[in-house]
């Protein structure tokens, strides 16, 4: 027997409720429209957008300029295809040709061809070459349109700095991504109409809105500067079998970067990064322990605390030992008696502690945090720079103690030694770096400058003087010999510091950091320049042997391009003579490294 369903009166009322809310809701809609109706504008958007639309192109990047007003990184116009799939139905001849010319594979040109619409990118940011050779086909349904691309006059030597951008023109790294907002500028648009469906319709390819280009960045780096370091780190890490490593080149009295190079690189000119680590900034983001390089700052903290003299000599144990509670350190090329001069000099481990504990540890904290060791280094245009690290005095056993006064023990990143090493290059003066000078409008207008930092004494010029006489004498005599250039009076101090294995949880007995630090001329300091080869896995593992040559290259490129005179007295007649040697001075011979060392 079928049942009969029926509604009761509970339902029904409920179904009554719903049809009186809905009238009510039309009634309102159309009270609305009749008292507050929209105006002819607001109607005429409307209607825009039902029957029209849009596709927005790439955007016209502001210009990235170096301190000569070279670019870095312009906009250029750069050619894409797009096709109509309703139209394009090419040949299988065309199809092949297509697919080798663009590198497309044939399923992919099916896919794009077989999309239910009027428009598809075929090939963006395409060269002119190949869009050429594709229109010159004549295919029906294949159109051209220009956008605005990215190019990087200097290539993979300032990719690190300058960053890149991706297909649709937002920026991906370094300053390309930091400032992405002042560089974009207004995107270009292509209009189209919409059939009865709902499609798009592009019936004129030129009708297109001039893009808007954005602002312009002008740096402290000197391109001609940048490329000479790139080109001397890359065959320093060549000779010294080191996969990575990094260059900064500074003004030592304005905090000014005129060259900062990172090795593994990129060419952001090429769409595709094969390795994403590649595009890491060392000088920045690497936290390493210094070594011997921060030296001279505790041989300058003593003499500022008259401590110590210039020639106050110290008597030491031939053995190269020096025992005490709770740990050893060791000289790997021990003298019987050392001036204070020669302490840094031969790099004197046991020399420098002797000093430092002359200092006590509350000073040693203290002249590390007044150099920045530890502290957040801000820098305009360079983001997430880390701070290091830097334990408190009261947690300092006897062994930390030693390694901190040496250099282990703590952390830095290359761009706090290179403003640390402006304050003894500068005669005692502490500045903040920069990269960025200012922004400008497109048409030069509307300066943003940087925010410019007094700064301030630490040293004494006669302090200072000492420090850079014994720097002077290490390229001489001492550690750092290869450092010495035929042209220019050079100082600096090497570097060779221990990596720490976390896995072991001890310091690697074969990987280390080989630096320089140093600036010249001596006489009157033009640039200052710290160099750092990660891992050198040719022997001896030393700053002297790896780092310090490629810092004597740099100088010897680079001062005559800022056209500093030579300073040493035999220079020009070097440079008259086709026959004169070259200027590599003799190597440091390999020793047994049995414990930590920090030449």
């Amino acid at each position: 027997m079928r049942r009969h369903h029926t509604f009761g009166p509970k339902r029904l009322v409920i179904i009554e409720g719903m049809i009186y809310l809905a009238l009510a809701m039309i009634l309102s809609r159309a009270l609305i429209i009749q008292l507050f109706s929209p105006s002819e504008s607001t109607l005429k958007q409307m209607a825009s957008r039902q029957y029209s639309s849009h596709i927005t192109l790439g955007n016209y990047r502001g210009t990235i300029y170096d301190r000569r007003q070279s670019p870095l990184a312009l906009s250029v116009q750069k050619p894409s295809l797009a096709l109509n799939p309703r139209v394009f139905d090419p040949r299988p001849e065309e199809m092949e040709f297509i697919s080798q010319t663009l590198e497309l594979s044939k399923d992919t040109l099916r896919v794009i061809a077989s999309k239910d619409s009027y428009f598809a990118w075929l090939a963006r940011h395409t060269t002119f070459e190949k869009a050429q050779a594709i229109l010159k086909q004549k295919i029906p349904g294949i159109y051209e349109l220009r956008e605005p691309g990215r190019y990087y006059p200097t290539g993979a030597a300032s990719s690190h700095i300058i960053g890149k951008v991706n297909i649709d023109n937002h920026g991906l790294f370094a300053m390309e991504r930091l400032f992405n907002q002042e560089l974009a500028g207004d995107a270009g648009k292509v209009y189209a109409v919409r059939d009865g469906k709902g499609q798009l319709i592009f019936e004129d390819f030129r009708n297109i809105t001039v893009q808007q280009p954005g602002m312009n960045i002008h740096l402290s780096i000197d391109g001609a500067i940048q490329e000479i370091a790139y080109e001397e780190l890359k065959l320093g890490l060549e000779l010294a079998g080191a996969a990575s490593g990094f260059v900064l080149v500074g003004d030592p009295y304005s905090g000014a970067i005129l060259a900062s190079v990172s090795l593994p690189s990129y060419n952001p000119n090429q769409k595709l990064i094969t390795n994403i680590e590649h595009t890491r900034n060392k000088p920045s983001a690497d936290l390493f322990e210094p070594g011997s390089i921060m030296k001279p700052f505790v041989v300058a903290e003593a003499l500022k605390h008259h401590l110590t003299t210039f020639y106050t000599p110290y008597f030491f144990s031939l053995a190269g030992v020096l025992r005490f509670r709770g740990g050893r350190i060791r000289d790997d090329h021990p003298k019987k008696i050392l001036t204070t001069s020669e302490i840094l000099v031969h790099s004197s481990n046991i020399g420098t502690f002797y000093l430092a504990r002359k200092l006590q540890k509350q000073a040693l904290y203290d002249l590390m945090s007044a150099i920045g060791v530890g502290g957040q280094l801000s820098i305009w245009g360079l983001g997430g720079i880390p701070r290091g690290g830097l334990t408190t005095p009261d947690t300092w056993h006897p062994t930390r103690f030693a390694n901190i006064s040496f250099g282990q023990g703590f952390s830095m990143n290359g761009l706090q030694i290179l403003r640390a090493y402006n304050v003894i290059a500068s005669g005692g003066k502490l500045s903040d770096l920069h990269l960025v000078q200012k922004i400008t409008n497109p048409d030069g207008t509307g300066h943003r400058y940087r925010s410019i930092e007094q700064s301030h004494t630490l040293y004494d010029a006669q302090v200072m003087s000492d420090v850079s006489r014994s720097l002077h004498e290490v390229t001489q005599t001492g550690t750092g010999r290869a450092a010495a250039s035929r042209l220019y009076t050079v100082a600096g101090k090497t570097g060779t510091s221990e990596k720490f294995d976390r896995e072991a949880r001890a310091y690697s007995k074969d990987r280390r950091i080989a630096s320089f630090a140093g600036f010249a001329p001596y006489s009157d300091p033009k640039i200052t320049i710290v160099v750092v080869v990660d891992e050198p896995t040719e022997k001896p593992y030393y700053g002297g042997k790896w780092a310090a040559p490629v810092f004597r290259r740099i100088v010897d490129r680079t001062l005559p391009y800022l056209n500093v005179p030579f300073d040493m007295s035999h220079a020009h007649a070097t440079l008259a003579d086709p026959t004169a040697p070259p200027s590599a001075l003799p190597s440091i011979k390999p020793k047994n490294q049995s414990s930590a060392l920090y030449q």
